[in-house]
């Protein structure tokens, strides 16, 4: 088997410019695939047992969060306490960010205008 040596004459720079040049269109098809991935799994309703998962809060304050109606849902049966409901994670997302703690320096901030 006969093999073949092939000599750059390039600087470290213009090697890896080369080189990003070729993996571009790679990392780029990677970087959707995976985006893709994220917006399909994110449309996909989740069950009160997954959503309470996703916020990392036991299933009795996550009851009591739905039955406050601090949390969106849909549910096949509407009228019905014990019908089955289903979360969307950007609902769950919205909660979080809505209920988060401002931090002492955003505090501050806000009072200094």
């Amino acid at each position: 088997m006969d093999k073949k040596v092939i000599m750059f004459d390039l600087t470290g720079q213009e090697l890896a410019a080369q080189i990003s040049h070729s993996l571009k269109p790679l990392i780029t098809q990677q970087v959707n695939q995976v985006l893709q991935q994220r917006k399909e799994d994110e449309s996909k309703p989740l069950s009160m047992a997954e959503a309470a998962d996703y916020l990392h809060i036991g299933s009795t304050a996550f009851s009591n969060l739905v039955n406050r109606g601090e949390l969106k849902f849909t549910s096949l049966r509407p009228d019905s306490k014990t019908g089955k409901k289903f979360f969307m994670i950007s609902d769950l997302r919205d909660w979080l960010e809505a209920n988060k703690t401002r931090s002492i320096n955003e505090i501050k901030d806000a009072a200094n205008g």
